[in-house]
């Protein structure tokens, strides 16, 4: 969208026969028996997204709540060995019929889908997001906006496409304290607020004592690293200033390298080599229980992004009783606080693309005499406000009542 304008070139309005109308008040109903998650676009579901709230919101439907629920994307060859961790979801591969595919398949099964739920609101979720309500009027629509205050500055409001999108939405979900309340101010739609929680996928029992015994000294970054969302290169730079004040302390960077920081990295430890063996970049760990253990071990959990909407890491860091050292990005009050009269701080932030300002915060952390209480407030954090099974009973109810 260069210009700025919304296009809708690839949907043939003429061959859709339904009534564009006003919504219609309806009867409410109380069960919802078949949930249909859809992604966005063209884009399929990836393994690793199995895990993410996109997948684990609705597949929590399935778990609570007894609902069929299947999650629609256009066929791939992703290998998807995450689906054996979310027993009772049904995957579905679609044809790809261009950029149709994913409204011709909620007009032929809209009838008997109680729930459509999107992720992020896409201009092409409005024709499939009318097609529904014109064919199932009493069906329930949710939508999980995954914004950050970048993406949200460069979207055009007024727009029918997204105006059509959110009044036919029966619930508005923000997985950022500070967007929904922006977004509240700025709306005419009601936003509610529902974080990525922590879902315990192994269902992995741990009390807090043995968590924070656990604890070394070490910082801990899981992220899709030399991206330029994700910033690596200001928390390698800001960990190599403070090296010699943190000699025991050690960096794990657990996740994918962009091919193209490879460059980077060789010319960082050409700087400076005596850190060759205190930060050690993990690779990606597909192995869940291998991932928790990175969290348990680690005493900080460090994000230098410089934009966000609700990624996953934070609540699995809280659960892991990290103490958190953040950028103040759109997330960064839900992460350590406050949001609320009583919450309890677990960490610090300091401004985006700052080296120094996260070279210094994380120097406080790891010197920081109460750093054992910060820990245990990360997972006094994690319940009150990361809970899944919570967060997703709040949502069944707002959407049955909607």
């Amino acid at each position: 969208m260069p210009d700025g304008k919304i296009y809708f070139d690839y949907i043939d309005c003429t061959s859709i026969k339904f009534r564009v109308s006003r919504i219609k008040p309806r009867k409410k109903f109380r069960i919802i028996k078949k949930v249909v998650a859809l992604s966005e676009g063209s884009h399929p579901w990836t393994n690793v997204e199995l895990l993410k709230e996109c997948i684990t919101i609705p597949y929590m439907f399935h778990k609570l709540f007894g609902c069929e629920v299947t999650a629609v994307c256009i066929e791939n060859d992703e290998n998807y060995e995450y689906l054996s961790l979310l027993p009772g979801l049904r995957l579905e591969l679609i044809k790809d019929q261009g950029a149709n595919s994913r409204l011709y398949y909620v007009m032929e099964h809209a009838k008997e889908i109680d729930l459509l739920i999107f992720r992020g609101w896409y201009p092409d979720n409005y024709p499939i997001a009318e097609a529904y309500k014109n064919l199932n009027p009493e069906g329930k629509i949710y939508i999980g906006l995954d914004q950050n205050s970048m993406w949200m500055d460069r979207i055009i409001w007024d727009n029918f496409a997204y105006k059509g999108l959110f009044d036919r939405c029966d619930v508005i979900g923000s997985s950022c304290k500070t967007m929904q309340d922006h977004l509240n101010e700025k709306w005419p739609w009601k936003i509610d607020y529902f974080p990525s929680g922590y879902f315990n996928v192994l269902n992995i029992q741990e009390n807090e004592k043995d968590i924070l015994d656990k604890k070394e000294k070490i910082i801990l970054c899981v992220a899709r690293h030399g991206t330029w969302q994700k910033a690596t290169e200001i928390l390698l730079e800001a960990f190599a200033k403070i090296e010699s004040e943190i000699p025991d302390w050690k960096l794990r960077l657990v996740g994918t390298v962009d091919p193209e920081f490879e460059s980077y990295i060789k010319a960082f430890f050409a700087t400076y080599p005596n850190l060759l063996e205190r930060i050690i970049f993990v690779g990606e760990i597909t192995d869940k229980r291998k991932l928790r253990q990175e969290y348990i071990r680690a005493g900080v959990f460090v994000l230098t992004s410089r934009y966000e909407g609700g990624p996953n890491v934070i609540s699995e860091a809280l659960y892991a009783g990290c103490a958190i050292a953040i950028t103040k990005i759109d997330i960064w009050k839900d992460a350590i606080g406050p949001m609320d009269d009583g919450d309890k701080i677990c960490g610090t932030s300091f401004p985006v693309y700052d080296v120094l300002g996260a070279a210094q915060g994380l120097a406080e952390l790891c010197h920081n005499d109460n750093l054992a209480e910060l820990q245990k407030n990360a997972i006094w954090r994690a319940k009150r406000y990361f809970d899944l099974e919570m967060i997703v009973r709040d949502l069944y109810g707002k959407i049955v009542n909607a």
